[in-house]
């Protein structure tokens, strides 16, 4: 695994432990525990919110390697819409989140994932979106 994936965050926007990408370089597969100081927890759980952030980091993180792979850059990554997002169970402090970012198909600049959370082999969380992708 890729420690400290390459995404446009620092601390304490940057939420993932490790990642890394499919040798086809269409899956990205990330990984993150939930530690009682993250700062979207509330109650002892990770606010259903900071999933779509934690899905669109793993999104980020494949498209950085896999235009590494190329001898590209991303220059900017925007999300530019979210659709079928969906919770299905909460996120406890203590627990890791796998996340997956699989590639459908890009137009021009734009790019769109099916991304999914999970808690053991629990699905917590899916969503498809699509990113604005500026590479170099």
């Amino acid at each position: 695994m890729q420690s400290r994936p390459q995404i446009p965050h620092e601390p304490p926007m940057h939420w993932l432990d490790a990642a890394t990408l499919s040798d086809d370089g269409l899956t990205a597969t990330a990984s993150r525990t939930i530690h009682s100081d993250h700062p979207f927890t509330r109650d002892g759980q990770l606010l259903r919110s900071a999933l779509i952030e934690l899905m669109a980091q793993t999104a980020a993180a494949g498209s950085s390697m896999n235009a590494s792979r190329q001898k590209k850059k991303v220059r900017k990554g925007v999300l530019a819409a979210i659709r079928d997002f969906h919770v299905t169970a909460a996120a406890p402090v203590g627990s890791t989140i796998h996340l997956t970012a699989t590639h459908e198909k890009s137009l021009g600049s734009l790019s769109m994932a099916r991304l999914e959370a999970r808690i053991n082999d629990q699905l917590i969380a899916s969503a498809r979106m699509t990113f604005h992708l500026d590479i170099e």
